[in-house]
C-alpha cells in the first residue's frame, strides 16, 4: 500500500512541476519531508476512523434533536433538554480504538525517523516507549476536543433553530460539523502534531542521555504559495532541546508545531553534533 502512496506522490509532484494546483483534499505533503508517504497513509487511516466517529455522533445528535420539535419557535432551550444534551453519548469504541492505533503507529514511526536522523545508534525501545505514552495523551486530547467542538456547534445550531420561525430540523442538521472536510483537517493536524511532539520529546531524552551530544531541531515549512505568515516566519529556525523556536518576525516562542494552528503541514528535522572538543 505504501508503494501506491509513493506513486501518487510522484504523480502529484509532476503535476505541481507543470503548475497544476490540486484541490485541498488532494494536497500532498512536501516532497522534502522525511517519511512523507507513510505520514499520508496514516492521515488517510485517521480520516477514515474520524469519519466513523462523526457518523456515530451525528446519529446520536439526530436522535436527540427529534425532541426539539415541540419547542420550535421558542426563545430558549428548556433546561431538561439542555441537560440531556450535556449527557449525550458521543463515543464509538471501535472508531476510537482505530484512532488510538493510528496515533500509536504514527508515534512509533516518528521515533524511528528520529533515531535515523540522530545517527548515533540509539536504543529505539526507549523512544518507542515515549511514543506510546505520547499517543495515549494525544488521543485523549483529540477526542475531548472533537466532543467539545461538536457540542458547541450543536448548541449554536439549536439556538438558531429555536429563534428562527420556519427553520426545519434538517436545516439544523446541515449546520452540524460532521463533513468530510473537517475529518481531513483533523487528521492532518493530529499527524503533524504527533511527529512534531515525538521530535520534541525524543530530543529532550537524547540530550539527557547523551550530554556530550548537541541535538539541533530545525522547523520546516511546506514550500507552497499558501503558507501562512506564522509558519513562514519559523521556516529554517533552529532550537536545542528544552528551548523554543523563536519566530523571526514577531519573536514569539513556539515549543512545537501544535502551538501554531489547525491543519498545519509543517514538520521538523533533527541532527546531532558531538560537543567534545568543539569550540562553539
Amino acid at each position: 500500500m505504501l508503494d501506491s502512496y509513493r506513486q501518487i506522490d510522484e504523480a502529484a509532484d509532476a503535476l505541481a512541476a507543470r503548475g497544476v494546483r490540486l484541490d485541498a483534499a488532494y494536497r500532498r505533503r512536501d516532497r522534502r519531508e522525511p517519511g512523507r508517504a507513510q505520514k499520508e497513509l496514516f492521515e488517510d487511516q485517521l480520516v477514515k476512523a474520524t469519519r466513523r466517529l462523526f457518523a456515530t455522533q451525528q446519529a446520536a445528535v439526530l436522535a436527540w434533536a427529534e425532541s426539539l420539535r415541540p419547542f420550535a419557535g421558542k426563545a430558549a432551550l428548556p433546561e431538561e433538554l439542555r441537560l440531556r444534551l450535556s449527557e449525550l453519548d458521543l463515543s464509538d469504541e471501535e472508531a476510537e480504538a482505530a484512532i488510538l492505533l493510528v496515533l500509536s503507529q504514527a508515534g512509533g514511526h516518528a521515533a524511528e525517523l528520529f533515531a535515523e536522523q540522530a545517527s548515533i545508534g540509539l536504543d529505539l525501545a526507549l523512544y518507542q516507549a515515549l511514543a506510546t505514552a505520547q499517543a495515549r495523551e494525544q488521543f485523549g486530547s483529540m477526542i475531548t476536543n472533537i466532543n467539545e467542538a461538536t457540542l458547541r456547534a450543536v448548541q449554536e445550531a439549536v439556538a438558531l433553530y429555536l429563534e428562527t420561525p420556519g427553520m426545519r430540523l434538517r436545516d439544523l442538521v446541515e449546520m452540524l460539523p460532521f463533513d468530510g472536510r473537517r475529518a481531513i483537517d483533523v487528521a492532518r493536524t493530529e499527524i503533524t502534531q504527533a511527529y512534531g511532539e515525538i521530535n520534541r520529546l525524543a530530543g529532550e531524552q537524547l540530550a539527557k542521555d547523551y550530554p556530550d551530544v548537541r541535538v539541533i531541531e530545525t522547523w520546516r515549512t511546506n514550500r507552497a504559495p499558501n503558507v501562512c505568515a506564522m509558519c513562514a516566519g519559523l521556516d529554517g529556525v533552529e532550537r536545542t532541546p528544552g528551548e523554543p523556536f523563536i519566530h523571526r518576525v514577531s519573536g514569539a516562542p513556539f515549543m512545537s508545531v501544535r502551538d501554531t494552528h489547525p491543519n498545519c503541514g509543517c514538520w521538523s528535522t533533527v541532527r546531532t553534533d558531538i560537543l567534545a572538543g568543539d569550540d562553539d
